[in-house]
């Protein structure tokens, strides 16, 4: 009866925990992870409600999809470095996980990772970070501030028809800090993360990808330094709160739909140095 476990101790021996091993160990309150374990398995420990922390040990590689999805009491995580990666859905719903720690060994943050965790109020990325997936951390309501480090170049999509960023509905994350160094705002990075309401690029940016702050709605003030050369498309589409916009004179490319729907656009200054505007560009500005 899995309801009647409520402690485990892993023998040294185990390096590996297969395919929801404890899956909906419901009572399960302490788990003692050895110092050989390599590998936890998908949905391993999915479900256990009662569990409150995960301290894993050094060889730790891999955790698999879901493996503490729904851990509703899970509040104390430590990841070690070796892992590459955090699994699709690996923390989703975990409600009482307050801080973590992703170990500069981490390269991918897979879509909905932490999703739903929302007591999460402190992230701190890893220095080698490159892609994130859609809503990564999406509904982090606790969530105020975040850095991001200046390896990140991609947010991917999960196949759907809805652009929703790394930080969806992160209703309260309003102090947004980039690496020094950082050279590209990767594409849908802040799609519809309505808590943002202004942001202020640093000087080395060159390029804003497409979509990275898409549907921002609540985002008031966009400060582009003038280092900044393209613009991608959508890249600030459907931001209905943006009154003005200054597009320094190092841009040259404005990407199609750039600024399409933003409904409170009253003032933008386009500089002598911009040799494109795609189509749809400034669609929809009703205001201007």
């Amino acid at each position: 009866n899995r309801t009647s476990i409520t402690s485990v101790n892993m023998p040294e021996s185990l390096i590996s925990i297969g395919q929801s091993a404890f899956e909906g160990c419901s009572n399960l309150r302490s788990v003692d992870f050895n110092d050989a374990l390599e590998s936890i398995g998908n949905y391993a420990f999915r479900s256990c409600s009662r569990l409150v922390s995960a301290v894993f040990g050094s060889k730790l590689e891999t955790l698999g999809n879901w493996c503490f999805n729904s851990c509703y009491s899970l509040c104390s995580v430590l990841l070690p470095e070796k892992i590459e990666s955090i699994a699709y859905l690996a923390f989703e719903d975990c409600t009482s996980l307050e801080s973590i720690v992703i170990p500069d060994s981490v390269t991918r943050i897979e879509a909905y990772a932490f999703s739903g965790c929302t007591s999460l109020a402190s992230v701190t990325l890893s220095k080698s970070l490159e892609s994130m997936g859609t809503q990564a951390f999406a509904y982090c309501t606790a969530l105020t501030s975040i850095e991001i480090p200046k390896s990140l170049d991609e947010v991917t999509r999960d196949g759907s028809m809805y652009t929703r960023g790394a930080f969806f509905k992160c209703s309260n994350l309003n102090n947004v800090t980039f690496e020094e160094g950082t050279a590209e705002i990767a594409s849908m990075l802040f799609a519809a993360c309505d808590g943002l309401t202004e942001i202020t690029l640093p000087d080395t940016v060159t390029i804003i990808e497409s979509r990275a702050f898409s549907e921002c709605e609540n985002l008031q003030k966009v400060i582009i330094p003038d280092s900044v050369t393209e613009i991608g498309y959508s890249a600030f589409e459907g931001c209905t709160s943006l009154e003005s916009i200054i597009i320094p004179d190092s841009v040259t490319f404005i990407g199609a739909s750039s600024f399409e729907d933003c409904t409170s656009l009253k003032s933008i200054v386009i500089p002598d140095s911009v040799t494109r505007i795609e189509a749809y560009a400034f669609s929809g500005c009703t205001s201007l």
